[in-house]
This record gives structure tokens, C-alpha cells and sequence, in this order.
């Protein structure tokens, strides 16, 4: 993983999503690297759908204690993917109501 946060840093992102799913056969349960490498397709490359699957891997592996505030911080910063996002989480869910909340407001 640091090897894909070095690329990352220095911009070469198509290094970093190849050390980011190399290292996530690895720990394929890893909810902060499918994170990371959401956001690499998000902010970085712009390929939102390849970011939503990310971003709902890394929600579905987060542990029920907290994943509210990570889900806000995604629909937050980034509006252009709320309509993706809320046709995904339409179906039941382990998480909690205040994320549909967030996805309707």
C-alpha cells in the first residue's frame, strides 16, 4: 500500500490503481484501500463509476460503528456522483437511516 500512496502523491495514477488492486488481492477486505483507490478514480481520473464501486466496497467493509461520516464525506465533496450513489443505496442496507438522509437532501 505505501508504494501506491507514493504514486498517488506524485500523481502517476495509473501506478497507483495497479499497486492498489495488487495489494487488495491481498487484503481484499482492506475498506480503507478501496477507499483510497476510489478516490484516486474519483478525483484523480475522473472515472466515477469505477469510483462508486470503489466507494461501495469500502462502505460495505466498514465496521456499522461509523460508516455514516465516510458516506457524508463522499456525497458531500463530490455532488456530481449523489444520483449514482442514492440508485445504488436504494436497496436495503446494513447502514443506517441518516445515510439516506444525506443521499435525499
Amino acid at each position: 500500500m505505501f508504494l501506491a500512496d507514493t504514486y498517488a502523491k506524485i500523481k502517476d495514477n495509473q501506478k497507483a490503481v495497479e499497486c492498489y488492486e495488487q495489494a487488495l488481492k491481498i487484503s481484499p477486505k482492506d475498506d480503507s484501500m478501496w477507499f483510497q483507490l476510489g478516490f484516486i478514480y474519483d478525483h484523480e481520473m475522473k472515472n466515477y463509476s469505477k469510483a462508486i464501486e470503489c466507494y461501495t466496497k469500502a462502505i460495505e467493509l466498514i465496521p456499522i460503528i461509523n460508516p455514516i461520516t465516510r458516506c457524508a464525506d463522499i456525497v458531500i465533496k463530490r455532488p456530481a456522483i449523489k444520483p449514482k450513489l442514492r440508485q445504488i443505496w436504494q436497496k436495503p442496507s446494513h447502514l443506517n437511516k441518516n445515510f439516506s438522509q444525506i443521499l435525499n437532501d
